[in-house]
């Protein structure tokens, strides 16, 4: 995919910015693993690879450490597709992942599943040990805001004139991702261990 519309601008940037690793956690599927995987190899970046589940009020982020995580993450996209992810799905095919629950949506039977586990929090959240910042979702470049604009009001369900737009135009610019000490070792942990 040499001219990848969402990928490659990324990695560009990525590389401009020095960074040796990134990772893909699309929502409930893997459809654009095969791509990233290809491009960050092509450009001498790691790439972890990973995805956000959501189901049943839970959301969780789940990494593969290596291709048996990688093949229990494509067993749990097909579950989630076909509508029969559970908690026991998720015992069953937990090997060789690292989880990382976001704070807001903290199970303690799921978070007790996975041997590499962290709690992420948004700067708004309780802080907690084995705690990972969270950053919403965003943008690289100062005219992409619209779009945003447009998932936002997607999200909810909302059409033209009825969400308000370029209301928060500087909100989620993100130019750099800044963490603490404690935070940079867990992601340093993260990408060592994919």
């Amino acid at each position: 995919v040499p001219d990848h519309p969402v990928i490659n601008p990324i990695l560009k940037l990525a590389k401009e910015y020095g960074y040796t690793a990134l990772a893909i956690t699309d929502e409930n599927n893997m459809f654009g693993v095969m791509e990233f995987y290809n491009e960050c190899k092509n450009n001498d970046i790691k790439p972890i690879i990973g995805i956000e589940l959501t189901f049943d009020n839970n959301k969780l982020l789940l990494y593969a450490k290596n291709e048996k995580g990688y093949k229990n993450l494509i067993k749990l996209s097909t579950l989630k597709s076909k509508e029969e992810l559970n908690i026991n799905s998720l015992k069953e095919y937990n090997d060789n992942l690292i989880l990382i629950m976001p704070f807001s949506f903290f199970n303690e039977e799921i978070f007790n599943l996975y041997e590499n586990k962290y709690i992420g929090y948004y700067n708004d959240e309780l802080e907690k040990s084995n705690k990972i910042k969270l950053y919403e979702t965003c943008y690289l470049y100062e005219e992409e805001y619209t779009y945003l604009d447009y998932a936002k009001m997607i999200e909810e369900g909302k059409v033209l004139g009825e969400y308000e737009l370029n209301k928060d135009k500087y909100k989620y610019l993100r130019k750099e991702l800044n963490y603490t000490k404690e935070e940079q070792e867990i992601v340093d942990y993260i990408v060592e261990s994919c």
